[in-house]
């Protein structure tokens, strides 16, 4: 248990960075958390306190000290704990001595044995919940060519860091993107330049909107995609489980959190519903040297108040968390079918760094999106600004724009090291910030402005930057 509270503590939550959006730390972060800390509480509840406690209304042999009737109990107690209990009313329930079985055939449909499972069908459910991102981690790497979470962490770290420190940082970012978008350009880039070429090209950009192509650089968004439809299959496939895992298979409890909520807010106890029972009748077989009797016991189960509580919560929680991704999800697949908002995404940070002569130019910024950045390289930089704010997504966008400028010829070379001599940093207005932007970080972005060294835009260095 030491370890698992040691693991909690090693999660940092609050400063989590990645290429994720919030509802994939949703499911990956929060929700895997929670089930974790209510594994551990039912672990607590079930295998270390007294999660049940029986009563023998006849003692099976003669006894003549207290301590062999406590033996008798505590092998009572721990057989119906393992084996199960029935959710019968005491006062319902018969056992027959003539039978072998003792007549248990005849209350087969009412015995609850879940019990036992809760804590590791919870840590199954949380490593459900966190699988995904495994998967993603992995796949992306391989569609990216390159750690794309790094270039985020590295992107937040430059947003934090002072002067000198964020101008290296913020080179390293743009160098990495630049090395993953180049990557795949050179895939994509064919050396036939023929009419069937351009025939081919053409059909790649319809194609795109429904599968990944290298043309366009999808590859990566639709690896996301996919993670996320495996977060919706996740929570959905959860609900099921807890459905069928609580042994509540029928039409009244189809919509368990709801119908249980209504029975405890009414007052409907567990006497009238039989889920989550307090009260359970057990069957024991004790066997003497001579013969063996069947025996009725009266079980008490005190954990079920607790497992009825987490269940209710866990239903309306797995609900939210899978309507959240449902959102989420259709919102990127929006999106990647609408071209247009990938070029009003990075129109809108140009705008933030007063490129307002170059936004007149609209095939220049067209040209940069769909050739440079494409889809791929407009999902990172979506997920910068998600992840690391609105100020170094505007950064990095204008890096990445005066290098393509520079690249393509737009601007001479002595040119643009005019611009960067005059400049120093990028030119961000603060009066173009996001109205939600606070005072404070309008300050600090100030500073940043009149304060920093003249330095070198576009140099290259060899290796990643030392802080």
């Amino acid at each position: 248990m030491a370890d698992i509270f040691k693991q909690l503590y090693s999660i940092n939550i609050v400063n989590y960075i990645g290429v994720e959006d919030f509802s994939d730390r949703l499911n990956f972060l929060y929700t895997a958390t929670l089930l974790t800390i209510c594994c551990t509480i039912t672990i607590g509840r079930g295998y270390v306190m007294h999660p049940i406690s029986c009563y023998l209304p006849n003692t099976f042999g003669s006894y003549h000290e207290e301590k062999d009737m406590k033996g008798q109990l505590d092998f009572v107690n721990n057989y119906c704990w393992s084996e199960g209990t029935y959710a019968v009313d005491v006062r319902e329930f018969h056992l027959e001595g003539t039978s072998d079985s003792g007549g248990l055939e005849l209350y087969a449909d009412r015995k609850i044995n879940f019990y036992q499972w809760v804590p590791f069908v919870l840590a199954l459910q949380g490593l459900c919940f966190y699988l995904p991102r495994v998967i993603w981690h992995a796949v992306s790497f391989g569609r990216a060519g390159t750690d794309v979470g790094h270039i985020v962490k590295v992107a937040r770290d430059a947003s934090r860091a002072d002067d000198k420190k964020h101008d290296r940082l913020l080179n390293h970012a743009c160098r990495m993107v630049e090395q993953m978008l180049d990557r795949q350009a050179n895939k994509a880039r064919p050396d036939d330049q023929s009419q069937l070429e351009g025939i081919r090209r053409a059909c790649n950009r319809c194609l795109a909107i429904v599968m990944p192509t290298r043309f366009v650089g999808s590859g990566l968004i639709f690896t996301y995609l996919l993670i996320k439809l495996t977060y919706i299959g996740n929570a959905i496939g959860q609900l099921a489980l807890m459905q069928n895992f609580l042994q509540l298979n029928s039409t009244r409890y189809s919509l368990l959190g709801i119908k249980l909520l209504d029975d405890i807010i009414w007052g409907k106890d567990w006497h009238n519903t039989i889920v989550f029972p307090r009260i359970g009748c057990c069957a024991v077989y004790l066997r003497s040297a001579a013969r063996g009797n069947w025996q009725f016991s009266q079980c008490s189960l005190p954990v079920n108040m607790i497992y009825e509580k987490i269940y209710v919560f866990l239903w309306f929680w797995f609900i939210f968390v899978a309507l959240a991704t449902i959102f989420s999800t259709i919102s990127w697949i929006w999106r990647l079918c609408n071209a247009a908002m990938s070029s009003r995404f990075v129109r809108k940070y140009l705008k933030l760094a007063d490129n307002y002569e170059e936004l007149k130019k609209s095939g220049q910024v067209k040209g940069f999106v769909r050739n440079f950045l494409r889809r791929d390289g407009a999902f990172l930089m979506k997920m910068i600004a998600l992840n690391c704010g609105d100020l170094i997504c505007a950064e990095v966008i204008q890096t990445l724009w005066l290098r393509y400028k520079k690249a393509k010829g737009f601007i001479a070379l002595d040119e643009a090291q005019q611009e960067n001599l005059e400049n120093a940093v990028l030119k961000l207005s603060c009066k173009n910030l996001p109205l939600s932007t606070d005072n404070k970080t309008r300050r600090r972005f100030f500073h940043r402005q009149q304060s920093l060294p003249v330095n070198s835009l576009f140099r290259h260095e060899e290796g990643d930057p030392k802080a």
